[in-house]
């Protein structure tokens, strides 16, 4: 079962709504909560053509109907700049004039194979979704070309291929390149760069402490919450779409974890304090931040198991070595976690089970300075 859309939606270009005739839905859990799944995103994507194939025939007629007889274009040609029209609609820093110009060259190289069409795309459009834009236009550009039957093969070919491959980098660029635009600045990069941050993060997301980590990485404190915040709109987007990147399961899970990080977030400031304070009275590692103990207690709180010495662990990681100064950094630490409010556990229990890993922690230390 191929992945490719054959033609794009209505006006707006609008992904969001239900898919009608969609494979039937399968209830589960994902990551210990009830959830819906689609079988996979690919399947969608072939149960959504239909649909979308009368969107936007939907949307040529309106077009020709607004248009005098004789004014010399071809409805066919109308197809394809309406594909081209609602693309960059998707794809606001697609290079409109680039994509047209490859679809004449294209026409006039008649002997291509589907990996040479591939590599020209390549070449020429450096993101995977300009690329995938590019050959399905070309393909509807091709439709009713007499005599270019083999190169039509070779770019159905080509096209497959691309889908296979990076079936859901396309879908996301597809999906959240609008909001992209919306967020871009010269502090967050322009919306190429916001795409690859999301993919990078996104499809990509293995855990929450993770996922803070290259937010932090990439954009420090000071951009941080817009960064969280695109992230947030993007997934939601994405997961709202018809075509979403990956299975909607997933993409729920991960948005509820991003807000999880939202509210954990508002501990950055106290995390920081308390590095700076643990500085002041013992010589740490100086490369370790407010935001390296942050996603450290991220990190305990996705443990299943979770004792005292994965809690000792962190101030080892910091290079503590006086037995006071360990002392103060865990009920330090003690503190901190007493300020995580629940809802940003996953699971309730988890709460209990990292501050008593705490309070175990710190009565370790204790008794070693009371032997």
């Amino acid at each position: 079962m191929t992945e490719r859309i054959q033609t794009l939606p209505s006006a707006g270009f609008n992904f969001a709504d239900t898919v009608s005739g969609a494979p039937a839905a399968q209830r589960g859990e994902y990551r210990g909560e009830r959830a819906v799944a689609i079988p996979d995103a690919a399947s969608l994507l072939d149960s959504a053509a239909e649909e979308l194939t009368f969107s936007f025939s939907e949307k040529v007629e309106k077009d020709l109907s607004k248009r005098k007889v004789g004014e010399g274009r071809h409805e066919h040609r109308v197809n394809v700049e309406v594909m081209i029209e609602q693309y960059s609609k998707k794809l606001p820093d697609l290079p409109v004039e680039k994509l047209k110009q490859f679809l004449a060259d294209l026409k006039s190289r008649p002997d291509l194979s589907a990996a040479q069409i591939r590599e020209e795309a390549k070449n020429r459009f450096g993101d995977l979704s300009h690329q995938y834009a590019a050959l399905t236009c070309a393909q509807q550009s091709l439709a009713d070309a007499a005599g270019l039957e083999a190169l039509q093969g070779e770019l159905s070919t080509a096209l497959d291929a691309l889908l296979n491959e990076h079936g859901p980098a396309i879908r996301a660029g597809l999906n959240i390149s609008a909001t992209a635009r919306t967020f871009a600045d010269p502090r967050l990069g322009d919306v190429g760069a916001l795409r690859d941050f999301y993919r990078a993060t996104v499809l990509d997301f293995d855990s929450l402490a993770d996922a803070y980590g290259a937010i932090v990485a990439r954009y420090g404190e000071a951009d941080f919450a817009q960064a969280l915040t695109f992230l947030l709109k993007a997934t939601g987007d994405d997961l709202a779409a018809k075509g979403p990147s990956t299975s909607t399961t997933e993409l729920k899970a991960i948005v509820d974890e991003l807000y999880r990080l939202e509210v954990l977030s508002g501990l950055r400031e106290q995390s920081q304090a308390l590095v700076d304070a643990l500085r002041a009275r013992a010589a740490i590692r100086e490369d370790y931040s407010g935001h390296s103990l942050l996603q450290s207690v991220l990190k305990l709180q996705q443990e299943s198991w979770l004792g005292a010495n994965q809690v000792l662990a962190i101030g080892q990681g910091m290079n503590v070595r006086e037995l006071a100064a360990e002392i103060y950094f865990l009920r330090g630490l003690g503190e901190l976690t007493r300020e995580i409010p629940l809802k940003a556990y996953s699971d309730p229990a988890n709460r209990d089970k990292l501050r008593a890993a705490v309070q175990d922690a710190l009565d370790d230390a204790i008794a070693r300075e009371e032997a």
